[in-house]
């Protein structure tokens, strides 16, 4: 799960908050076993950026299928008016890059707008995939965003959906051309949070990192339990 440190200067000033904030964070329902895709929750300052991963993740149960990727395709965006700007774009995810033991791979391609970011890429290295073992999940983009100074901090547009394109997403096997079956997309949110105090910083991101950490492992027994 990506939680996106702020990028303007400054740490959490109520770091109770945040860590039950961090608890409640969405976790994808998933009926299936299989491959399933989702955007990670964030959660940022108004006023300033963060970052969020699409992640996707083999959801089969120990001794279950092993799937070989060939490549992806992804779109995701924001309402006309979320006050969330996409920034950026790279391979730079919290789990592995889908494809980061073939270092002559094709670079993530990417479009950005304001509100919609297209994302693909293939293995270009033999075997031309990548294999993903039952409880395995790796990263496919890490986007970047900025938010509007004017985001409340509470009531309903205080959250902000980070939805998939219809359509929009396809995981290729390892031919790179046949599509495999995946669950969902899973769409995401963006939250807004108060700025934090720098005083604060070292401990309490020393705290959030092992909350973060256990919520990871809770998602991942919660999407496993469910295959």
């Amino acid at each position: 799960m990506k939680v996106a440190i702020l990028t303007r200067p400054g740490v959490f000033q109520d770091l109770g908050c945040f860590l039950m904030l961090s608890f409640c964070l969405t976790i994808p329902s998933v009926a299936r076993a299989g491959l399933v895709v989702y955007a990670s929750p964030s959660v940022a300052a108004p006023g300033g950026g963060g970052a969020f991963d699409i992640v996707l993740l083999n959801n089969e149960a120990d001794g279950g299928t092993t799937f070989q990727v060939g490549g992806f395709s992804s779109e995701v965006y924001v309402s006309a008016d979320p006050g969330v700007t996409f920034t950026g774009v790279n391979q730079n995810t919290y789990d592995p890059y889908i494809f980061w033991n073939n270092p002559d791979s094709p670079t993530l391609a990417s479009s950005l707008a304001d509100t919609v970011v297209s994302v693909t890429d293939l293995s270009g290295v033999s075997p031309y995939y990548q294999e993903l073992a039952p409880g395995v999940s790796v990263g496919l983009a890490h986007i970047l965003y900025w938010m509007n100074p004017n985001v409340p901090l509470s009531g309903p547009q205080s959250l902000i959906a980070v939805m998939f394109t219809v359509g929009g997403t396809t995981i290729s096997g390892a031919d790179g051309v046949t599509a495999l079956s995946i669950s969902g997309p899973n769409d995401g949110t963006i939250e807004a949070v108060p700025e934090i105090d720098p005083a604060a910083g070292a401990s309490a991101l020393s705290l959030v990192a092992g909350v973060l950490a256990a919520i990871e492992r809770k998602r991942r027994f919660i999407l496993l339990s469910a295959g």
